[in-house]
């Protein structure tokens, strides 16, 4: 009986409790929402902010769950951090160029029309996008570039150069002008590099 209770108990308590969602995406990711869920619940946010005019109205939007706590971070621009080499060739096609770094001969940034990709030894690095591009797809999701820090909602931390969002091990980074805060690039990257 007190077997039961020492594993029947924790495990009622995360089915019923909120520690059930955190459990799911540690343990089982073919649990978390699906794409079209996050992406109805981001545009649900959107529309919900747009509706109320207010600045407490906005306050309150702000401080409930922002669309940054409903992205994975799972990829930029079609790339993930898992990816390899074969695979951004076949999603990207040939790049435009390479830049091949002075020092650590391994490291090799490869250029595409929206987007640079850092590997080294085989391993994606970085996906940067330039505010140029004008958007950066996150999770299959386009955002406009001069848009995000107000549709990413609150960041993880904010430094001198930008504001960095985190999930799990991944970062993103958005890159700001130092005088006047515009948005300059945006990085995605593993987040023990920060």
């Amino acid at each position: 009986m007190n077997r039961l209770l020492g594993v029947g108990l924790p495990l009622a308590m995360l089915v019923t409790g909120g520690l059930w969602t955190q459990y799911q995406e540690i343990n089982q990711p073919g649990l978390i929402p699906s794409m079209p869920a996050v992406v109805e619940n981001i545009a649900a946010a959107d529309i919900t902010t747009a509706v109320h005019k207010t600045p407490e109205a906005e306050t309150v939007n702000a401080a409930a769950e922002t669309p940054s706590s409903l992205l994975r971070f799972a990829s930029v621009n079609g790339i993930s951090l898992t990816d390899d080499l074969k695979t951004i060739v076949e999603l990207k096609g040939e790049p435009i160029s390479t830049i091949q770094h002075e020092i650590i001969q391994s490291s090799v940034t490869y250029l595409f029309k929206d987007c640079e990709i850092n590997v080294v030894d085989g391993v994606v690095q970085s996906v940067a996008v330039s505010a140029a591009a004008g958007n950066v797809d996150i999770d299959g999701i386009s955002f406009p570039i001069d848009k995000l820090k107000e549709r990413l909602g609150m960041p993880f931390f904010v430094s001198e150069d930008g504001i960095v969002y985190k999930k799990g091990n991944m970062a993103f980074k958005i890159f700001m002008d130092p005088h006047d805060s515009h948005i300059i690039s945006v990085s995605y990257f593993h987040a023990a590099m920060q």
